[in-house]
């Protein structure tokens, strides 16, 4: 996936423990060196006072410190290779997916299709008839119920990987993966692969939707690779 794409959520909900570790990492060397120390923080106390003050906020700093130098090991470290593995997997289905939509159109009228493919004249290479706005409703022969099948299962699997590892990718993204299974031609798809029986009509203008519906896929499919 492109660089740009790539997510910095770990950091960003871990936030707290680096800020305090910054802190942290100040009270060690303000308690050690003077010139470290801020006016601001400066207390009106006897010198032993102060100084056993200081003693605390050491340890309880350096503790600190040596914790999150433990998280680091044992948390940050294994969640980006973890990250960089589930990333290589994601690009591998989006790869997928365009394989499957290329496929998908060249099975259906023998062209890849692009951005600015007409899904009109998709429905009239697939019918040798001419598209008008009162056309009846168009039987889905088995073998173009075939091919829906298989398009179907591809994004349908890659799909629910893709969004399964969100906790190592892009919020946006994310989003926009689950746009795509939360659309009403998602479903149509997978009706008209799954539907057994021998009347499987479709609108035409639905059919033409579904066209278009795949057509965006792809399109924003290729955004992330």
């Amino acid at each position: 996936m492109k660089k740009k794409r790539l997510s910095h959520n770990y950091f960003i909900s871990t936030f707290p423990i680096w800020l305090l570790l910054l802190l942290c990492l100040y009270c060690v060397l303000a308690c050690e060196f003077g010139a470290f120390r801020f006016g601001l923080f400066s207390v009106s106390m006897e010198q032993e006072t102060v100084n056993k003050i200081n003693n605390i906020l050491k340890a309880l700093s350096s503790s600190y410190i040596a914790g999150v130098i433990f998280f680091f090991l044992s948390d940050t470290i294994p969640y980006y290779r973890r990250k960089r593995i589930a990333t290589k997997h994601v690009e591998n289905s989006l790869h997928l997916m365009i394989n499957a939509i290329d496929d998908f159109s060249y099975l259906v009228n023998g062209k890849i299709w692009g951005e600015g493919t007409d899904a009109k004249l998709i429905y009239e290479d697939i019918t040798g008839g001419e598209y008008t706005d009162d056309l009846p409703p168009y039987k889905i022969p088995i073998n173009l119920r075939t091919i829906f099948g298989r398009l179907f299962l591809s994004l349908n699997t890659n799909l629910n990987f893709i969004i399964s590892q969100e906790l190592y990718l892009n919020n946006e993204f994310i989003s926009n993966m689950e746009s795509i299974v939360s659309q009403d031609n998602y479903l149509r798809i997978s009706q008209i692969s799954n539907n057994q029986t021998q009347d499987n009509f479709v609108n035409v203008d639905i059919l033409t939707s579904i066209f278009d519906y795949v057509k965006s896929i792809k399109v924003q499919t290729l955004k992330y690779i």
